[in-house]
């Protein structure tokens, strides 16, 4: 007499078993090569801030006596442009320094963070304020459009003004003159939804997984001669994720980049937004428009 073989002990049993047991392994390999990627991410992140930290003041310190140099008025032509060289170089290190430093405030917020009720319709008006000269120099047409009602989110001012600044900044450096940067303020009864237009460079299709993730730089960014360190993104992933948001892109290299914000909004006490009249605030320029929409 012939005794079958339990289900449990068949070969399509043990072939299921093996399926599942190779499935668990996969993900427990790739979890942990997510997990030494996090580790090695962060350790060099904070390389780069130990680094940013010791340098910091040595920067500072040659910057006032090149400075103070500068304004001397029997230089050489050519002393004067090499002082100049030097300068601008010892700048941008001090630039970079400085956003090396802004990476680390993102975490002293994160553990010390008093979120307030904050219109986000006069952070806008400031921030756009504080680019136009830049977009004056470059010639780029900056488009604020909001409406009249008062948009409140609760959160850290300077965490909002880090991440509007990271995203403006980019939008301004990547994109060319003659360009246009158009900033969205709308709101639904629950969240505030800010998108950052621009027609730059664009992010190539190969970068785009990369952007939020990694200290990257794309290979066009790179190209532009625009200095930067790849911090920035990363930094407003980490800010909108503080602040129980949302960030989303698409992007089509040479043709430009849309970001979009969502950010859960607040309910508090009506107040007109100090718009001052927009023209008052923003005077009118051929540079920068500011206009409502009118819902």
């Amino acid at each position: 007499m012939k005794v079958s073989q339990p289900w449990w002990n068949s070969w399509w049993a043990w072939t299921i078993y093996l399926f599942i047991i190779g499935f668990v392994f996969y993900f427990i390999l790739r979890y942990k090569s997510n997990q030494l990627q996090k580790k090695y991410d962060e350790d060099k992140i904070r390389f780069f801030i130990d680094t940013a930290h010791d340098i910091r003041t040595p920067v500072t310190l040659i910057m006032a006596p090149l400075e103070d140099l500068n304004r001397e008025q029997d230089l050489s032509d050519k002393a004067r442009y090499f002082l100049n060289l030097a300068h601008e170089s010892t700048r941008k290190l001090h630039s970079l320094i400085t956003q090396l430093l802004e990476f680390e405030k993102v975490d002293a917020h994160k553990q010390s963070s008093s979120s307030v009720p904050l219109c986000l319709n006069e952070v806008l008006l400031k921030e756009v304020s504080v680019f136009r000269s830049f977009c004056e120099k470059k010639q780029l047409t900056l488009n604020l459009t909001q409406p009249d009602e008062s948009v409140f989110v609760s959160a850290d001012k300077h965490l909002i003004e880090m991440l509007l600044d990271n995203l403006l900044s980019n939008a301004c450096k990547y994109t060319m003159p003659q360009g246009e940067i158009s900033l969205d303020l709308k709101a639904t009864k629950r969240k505030a939804i800010l998108s950052l237009k621009d027609n730059g460079i664009g992010i190539p299709k190969k970068a785009k997984k990369h952007i939020f993730s990694d200290i990257y730089r794309a290979e066009n960014a790179r190209q532009s001669q625009e200095e930067g360190t790849g911090f920035g993104l990363l930094q407003v992933q980490r800010i909108v994720k503080m602040l129980h948001g949302k960030i989303t892109f698409c992007s089509e290299e040479g043709k430009g980049t849309t970001f979009i914000v969502t950010l859960p909004r607040t309910t508090t006490v009506t107040e007109p937004v100090s718009h001052e009249s927009s023209s008052n605030t923003l005077p009118a320029h051929r540079i920068i428009t500011a206009t409502k929409r009118i819902k």
